[in-house]
């Protein structure tokens, strides 16, 4: 595959799409069977050390899986807004739609590491998945005539993975406070039900992440480009 060609203020970035992919898949692997077995030794063996169980529980922040959420949420945003910088150089009527994706992506990113939906919780009556399923189903609404003109592959992709995580943070969400009526949050189920939900969530953005790449280069690698003004 030839090299594109670069000024001397330029640089490049190669993303091989594959590769990129099933190291974030082996990641996120990697924080759910973490999570689960030390959850598991937690409650049932009565062992294992509470740093350790802290620096990989799904459910608590400032720690490794919060981390690498805002990363892949990060990396999805910078993606989008490349391709974003593309289109309004093209002209492309659907560029402000690539905005929005990206603006949406970069504020979930500082959500994860900020914790702004849960600080909502505590000055709002009712649960903040409400409203922020509104928001989706507006969001559909307004972005009906972007998905159709996408590739079939990439309309599929980003449908799936939009699918996967607000499978996650919502329906499960839902779930988990149903089981809290008559359960613990000190529980394995509990923790087993966080792990469903952010298992979800982090493999829908894993998809969504595939899919921008192929669809900003259909080879294996993607290449953006760099340039100092």
């Amino acid at each position: 595959m030839p090299h594109p060609t670069l000024s001397p203020n330029s640089y490049s970035i190669r993303i091989p799409r594959a590769q990129f992919t099933s190291f974030l898949v082996l990641v996120v692997l990697v924080l759910l069977i973490n999570h689960v077995m030390l959850q598991f030794f937690y409650y049932r063996l009565d062992a294992g050390h509470w740093v350790l169980r802290d620096m990989f529980d799904l459910d608590e922040e400032e720690n490794l899986p919060t981390y690498y959420s805002s990363f892949a949420l990060l990396v999805s945003a910078g993606l989008l807004a490349t391709i974003t910088l593309k289109k309004y150089q093209e002209l492309d009527r659907f560029a402000r739609h690539w905005f929005g994706l990206a603006a949406g992506f970069l504020a979930m990113s500082v959500d994860e590491v900020a914790g702004l939906h849960e600080a909502l919780n505590t000055v709002m009556d009712i649960p903040w998945t409400a409203p922020a399923a509104v928001a989706i189903v507006i969001m559909a609404l307004l972005y009906v005539r972007f998905l159709l003109h996408l590739p079939s592959r990439t309309r599929n992709g980003f449908f799936l993975a939009g699918m996967m995580f607000v499978g996650g943070a919502i329906v499960v969400e839902e779930a988990t406070d149903w089981y809290l009526q008559s359960h613990s949050m000190h529980s394995l189920g509990y923790s087993l039900l966080v792990a469903l939900e952010e298992g979800l969530e982090m493999f829908g953005i894993v998809l969504f992440i595939n899919s921008l790449l192929e669809y900003m280069s259909p080879a294996n690698v993607t290449v953006v480009q760099l340039e100092a003004e």
